[in-house]
């Protein structure tokens, strides 16, 4: 029998519906976590804005990773357009033209 993280869970008086219960709650806390924006300073949206005038101007490939509809996804392409009233911009990849939030953005990179 494999060691138990919880000392409930080891307890014989835990029912299975219990235990199961615990379980779907530490992977929720885990998928939230994974979810969670970290708080971004000056500097850091100074250098994303940088990146991306680079890419936009010069046709340089990024990195961009973004939270998803199914979570975090990460696609590498080059930006083709931004919307400053919508706040979005557009990469294009070699399958298809992704439309990215600026708010969804986790993170910029050079390759």
């Amino acid at each position: 029998m494999k060691k138990q993280e919880n000392q409930f869970i080891c307890s014989s008086f835990m029912l299975p519906e219990h235990v199961e219960t615990l379980a779907q709650q530490k992977k929720d806390r885990a998928d939230e976590e994974l979810r969670r924006f970290p708080a971004y300073d000056e500097q850091q949206l100074e250098l994303w804005e940088r990146i991306l005038q680079a890419s936009w101007q010069g046709g340089t490939a990024i990195t961009v990773r973004f939270m998803g509809s199914r979570g975090p996804c990460t696609v590498i392409g080059r930006v083709s357009g931004v919307n400053l009233q919508q706040k979005r911009f557009y990469l294009a990849t070699s399958e298809a033209v992704h439309t990215i939030a600026i708010e969804r953005v986790m993170g910029l990179e050079l390759p």
